[in-house]
Parts: structure tokens; sequence; C-alpha cells
């Protein structure tokens, strides 16, 4: 089928644009990923009762381990393994500064109306504005394809090492919520390793990253993981350290089914105003900029991916996930964000285009 409004061919199942690389659309109009899709098969609930079994009993005072974003898909985490398997759910929040105020009011109707204990790991908003602002001028010279890195990738390392650091610290598995739908014929970004950072005409830029990314491997610290290593690796994730191994790490929607209509009306039941959680990636002010700059990149961003994948798994109508996707076009993301990092005007207009 085609766009009727920009004349772009799309896949007849799953609505993926013929611009997005990678894809292939055969002389049936069905793309690549909807002819090798696999439909997602969930183990179930009692698999996940019996994953969360530790050999020699619990160690804690708690079931499992929880990161929590403040998003619809790990306020749902917490609340089904609180609330309808009954778990003692100990969760863990990374906090770098630039949440949304949404994000703040979910974690609190985790805490006072499902009695969840939240442990905070927090980094201050101006080290991580600083490392997102030299980052993204270090890699003003590769284009919009890097810049993801600049964006996510400090909260990336983030949530890992608060996780891993109270998984070893608790003795406890961790169960995430994080969906397996992510069916993308392409990387959202390249992996930027030190090459990319050195000789450059930012090169001053590109040592601060450097230094301020070593500084919160050292300040959110994660078991068993040499900062140094951490620095020279292309993205910079930590691991669970050998001594650990037992330890599971965990996804909540590889047992139950996702389906955010019906987790979203789950939770507006239970009391919980779920308005601003209809949106993907609401806990957070970076989203809007990181989709924009992959549609620079790629023609095609997260949120739209994520609207395809809908539709491939039934989850979404072919009218409804293009209604979705029209509501898209041309919706430019505040450069407020990036003022407020210190980042000039014509580096703001590199950035977006």
């Amino acid at each position: 089928m085609s766009d009727q409004a920009t004349g772009v061919k799309r896949c007849e199942r799953c609505l993926l644009p013929a611009t997005t690389p990678g894809l292939v659309i055969d002389s049936d109009g069905v793309c690549s990923v909807c002819r090798d899709y696999v439909p997602i098969q969930t183990l179930g609930e009692q698999a996940l009762r019996d994953a969360l079994v530790y050999p020699e009993g619990n160690p804690s005072d708690y079931d499992c381990l929880v990161p929590i974003s403040g998003g619809a898909d790990s306020i749902y985490n917490v609340f089904y393994l609180r609330q309808k398997m009954g778990l003692r759910v100990l969760a863990v929040h990374y906090d770098h500064g630039l949440g949304s105020e949404n994000k703040d009011k979910m974690l609190k109707w985790v805490e006072e109306s499902l009695g969840v204990r939240i442990l905070y790991h927090r980094w201050e908003k101006e080290k991580t504005q600083a490392l997102i602002r030299h980052s993204l001028k270090a890699l003003l010279p590769y284009g919009p394809q890097t810049m993801q890195a600049a964006l996510c990738r400090q909260c990336g390392y983030g949530i890992r090492a608060a996780v891993f650091t109270e998984m070893v610290n608790y003795g406890l598995h961790s169960v995430w919520g994080i969906h397996a739908m992510e069916k993308i014929p392409f990387r959202y970004c390249q992996p930027m390793d030190l090459s990319h950072y050195v000789l450059q005409s930012h090169g001053l830029d590109a040592i601060q990253a450097l230094g301020l990314r070593y500084r919160q491997t050292l300040e959110i610290s994660s078991p068993g993981a040499s900062p140094l290593k951490l620095l020279f690796s292309p993205m910079g994730y930590p691991s669970l350290p050998e001594a650990s191994q037992s330890l599971k790490v965990l996804h909540l929607y590889s047992y139950i089914p996702w389906d955010k209509r019906q987790m979203l009306k789950e939770l507006q039941e239970s009391g919980i105003d779920t308005q601003a959680l209809s949106s993907a990636h609401s806990d957070c002010t970076l989203p809007p900029l990181v989709d924009h700059i992959l549609r620079r990149a790629w023609t095609v961003g997260k949120k739209e991916i994520y609207v395809t994948n809908q539709v491939r798994e039934g989850l979404l109508t072919k009218e409804e996930g293009m209604a979705h996707i029209k509501a898209m076009r041309n919706n430019l993301p505040d450069p407020a964000p990036l003022r407020e990092m210190g980042l000039s005007e014509q580096e703001i207009r590199q950035i977006l285009g």
C-alpha cells in the first residue's frame, strides 16, 4: 500500500515504510520483517514463579527486584508482580534529573498505593546535561545516525549499574518491564568507540564527554565493572559480575502478554491516572528529541516502529496504526531541553535538522 499523503510505499501487513533501512517489500506488498515474523509465545505466570525460586531459599525479605522508570511498562510490571502475583517487590529507580513531572507522580503512586519500597540512585541533573551536551557536540561530525548514543547511553548505563548493584546487595533476581516487540531490520544507533572521539574538530568536547562518562562510572558504580574498560567499550554498559551469575535477569513480558490497552485499563481500574502513560516513554523529557533524530537518520523513528509492531501483533488495526502514524507527522520536538543543556542555536539546528 502507499501512504497517500507522502507517496511512500508501506507494508500491506504492518505499515512499515519501504524507506526503512534493510527492509525489502515483496511483490505481494509484504515486508521482510513480516515474512520472518513468528508470533510471540509467552511462557506463562507459573514459569515466572518457577524462575524466581532461589536454590537456598529467599536471601532477603523480598522475592525479586524490579527496575522502575515511571513509564507504563515498568509501572505495570510492579503492579502485576505485587497485586496479581502477590510477590514482595523491591524497586530500583535511576534518576538522571531529566525525568518528567508524570514520572514523579507514578513513582509516588507505586510507593503509596502499592506499598512498594523504591531505592533511588541519583546522578545530578547538571552532570547529566553536561555529559549529553559534550557528547552531542563530539558526535555532530558523524550525523544523526550516531546521536542516540549521546542522548540515551547515560541512562542505559545508569539503570544497569543501579539494578546490578542492588541485585548483588540483596541477592535477588530482577524482573524487567521490557516488552519483546522491537522487530526492526536495522540498528537504531551506530555503536560509538574511541575513534569517534579523537582527532576531530570537536576534540575538546570529546575529551570532556569521555571524562564525564568516566566520572559517571565512578559515582554510579556497577559491581565488578572496570570503569576504564567501560569507557573504551562501544556503548559502555556493565554486566553482572562473574560471582553473581546465578542471579537471573528476567523479563515480565516474556511470561505474560504485552497489551498496552489491557495494561492501561487495569491500572485505571486500580486508581491511577493513566492519561499520561498512554504515550511511549512518558517518564522522560528526551524521547521526542530521540525520535526526531532517528527519523532524520533512518526516515523512521522508534514511535512509528512501535506502532507497526503493534499492528503486526494484532494489537492495533491497520486503520488505527495509520492514524497514529499520521499524527506523528510534522510533530517537531520542543528544543527547550537542548537549550537548557547549554547548546547554541546553531548546534540545535544541526541536531534537529
